[in-house]
């Protein structure tokens, strides 16, 4: 039996709508058991001035109801009022605002204490005040929130949030991107993408669509290329931003496609040598990555590195000259490129090399290989490069004798 005043309370909530009163009449014989007379009597107000907020702000009520009890038995009264008044303030501008935010109580107080809750709820007012006709976004990041808050620290929870706030400011569509993304990778619950936000955290304020366009990479080149190499995207993406070059999202779009079906040593080895030429012109760094594929096919191994090593000093004296040579426009680039196709690399013919020496002289060698400098002050004739691969020269000391 109900209290004569949660009775007058019952009455008033039939008028507004009878499945919020029947659900009233449940949760109030267990709240009896949990609050004092005066905080049932505070409680009940709160229900019916949540019914007064706005359109349709009964639905608020009832997920307030649901709340209560799972509240209660968790946090002192002054901490369920403080609930009551979020929400309340929140139902005033939108519903289904007011509504994620009750029903993402329980999943979030689950794991996690009331110390977050002052963060959390102003990420949710945050995203309904910046767009207040668009209450989505807060409807939608009170869904995603509680997946971040209640499973990162705070610190990483907070990061989160600025960075979602941050795109937002931008654009609505990149912050309707980055919840999503959110959503997708958290519940997949595979690839922490904790290491993403913080990247995006330093893209975001000058690059805000380059970050999104990370952010929806991230898990597939964690997936595909490994750790290592991911980290070497996010340091060329950073050197790209830093250096005002206007290439990065051209630069996550190549890495996508052109590595994506190369081993993960090669892909790292790609990437390193990225780093280097990003770091003394960006633009001839995607120029390269465009090429990549047909360059490891004609010069494989050293021999790439060998022209990279060309290229990279054209591109020290002449930005110009290096992209050109980079995008393979130059007759420097060509020459290079006949040059060493024609070479005969050590590591290529080192095994049947130790198998001659060691038949011919009795005794194994430490065959060594000489120095090859490609002669970039001269790139337009190359005359260092001319057979100083077909050299092999005995070392002094060999490393055991053949019984």
């Amino acid at each position: 039996m109900l209290p004569d005043a949660c009775q007058a309370v019952y009455e008033r909530l039939t008028h507004v709508a009878a499945p919020l009163a029947r659900r009233y009449t449940e949760v109030a014989g267990g709240m009896q058991q949990l609050l004092t007379a005066a905080e049932m009597v505070r409680w009940s107000q709160y229900c019916i001035q949540l019914t007064q907020c706005g359109w349709r702000t009964w639905e608020s009520a009832e997920a307030f109801l649901a709340l209560s009890p799972f509240l209660a038995q968790r946090l002192s009264a002054t901490e369920v009022w403080e609930w009551a008044e979020v929400g309340m303030a929140l139902a005033r501008r939108s519903a289904d605002v007011a509504t994620a935010f009750f029903q993402a109580a329980k999943p979030l107080l689950r794991q996690t204490s009331q110390a977050v809750f002052a963060s959390w709820s102003a990420g949710g007012e945050w995203f309904l005040h910046q767009y207040p006709t668009r209450p989505s976004l807060a409807v939608e990041y009170f869904r995603v929130s509680p997946l971040v808050y209640g499973h990162y620290p705070l610190s990483v929870s907070i990061l989160w949030r600025d960075v979602g706030q941050q795109v937002a400011q931008h654009d609505v569509k990149y912050a309707q991107s980055f919840l999503h993304q959110s959503r997708v990778a958290l519940e997949a619950d595979e690839i922490d993408p904790a290491s993403a936000w913080k990247v995006a955290k330093c893209l975001v304020s000058r690059a805000p669509e380059v970050a999104i366009h990370y952010l929806e990479r991230h898990a597939d080149f964690v997936r595909h290329f490994g750790s290592e190499s991911v980290e070497c995207v996010q340091g060329i993406l950073l050197q790209l931003l830093n250096a005002g070059a206007p290439q990065a999202r051209e630069f996550i779009r190549l890495v996508s496609g052109t590595l994506r079906f190369i081993p993960a040593a090669e892909c790292l080895q790609a990437l390193q040598w990225c780093e280097q030429i990003a770091a003394v012109n960006p633009a001839s760094m995607v120029e390269f990555l465009h090429h990549f594929p047909d360059l490891s096919r004609r010069l494989p191994g050293q021999r790439l590195q060998s022209w990279i090593a060309a290229g990279i000093e054209v591109a020290k004296r002449q930005a110009e000259a290096g992209q050109a040579y980079f995008a393979l426009e130059s007759a420097a680039a060509q020459e290079c490129l006949r040059l060493l196709q024609k070479l005969v690399m050590f590591a290529d013919v080192e095994r049947v090399l130790q198998l001659y020496t060691e038949g011919l002289l009795g005794r194994r060698l430490a065959l060594r290989e000489p120095k090859l400098d490609l002669g970039v002050r001269r790139l337009a004739c190359l005359e260092a490069a001319q057979g100083g691969l077909e050299h092999v020269e005995p070392a002094r000391e060999h490393r055991h004798e053949l019984a």
